[in-house]
């Protein structure tokens, strides 16, 4: 009928196949846990970010306050260096009093192209 029986060396190749694709799927899981803790950390005060702003250059974030600081003496990111004209405060933050959650929305919505 000309079923294939999978033999003991193929059998072997899927279960490597397998266990490297775990271990990819957690090397990005990971990875993408770090890049939420980044997004949440003021890269200028090294803090959680409170009364969170962000440049309309390349909408990177920090505190209101420290960009604030920051653009009187230069008007560039200080993570990318683009430069930007605005800093942005996020309204929605300061009325809920947690930032996590919205903010990664925003910041995702924000960096969408229009429809």
């Amino acid at each position: 009928l000309g079923l294939a029986v999978p033999s003991a060396a193929s059998s072997e190749g899927l279960q490597q196949s397998s266990s490297a694709m775990t271990a990819g799927s957690s090397r990005l899981e990971r990875a993408g846990r770090q890049e939420a803790v980044a997004d949440v950390l003021c890269t200028i005060c090294m803090s959680n970010i409170s009364d969170a702003a962000y440049v309309d250059g390349c909408l990177h974030s920090f505190c209101f306050g420290c960009i604030q600081q920051w653009a009187v003496r230069r008007a560039v990111c200080p993570l990318c260096r683009r430069p930007f004209d605005q800093v942005l405060p996020c309204l929605l933050l300061f009325s809920t009093g947690s930032t996590q959650p919205i903010f990664l929305i925003m910041k995702y919505l924000s960096s969408q192209p229009q429809l």
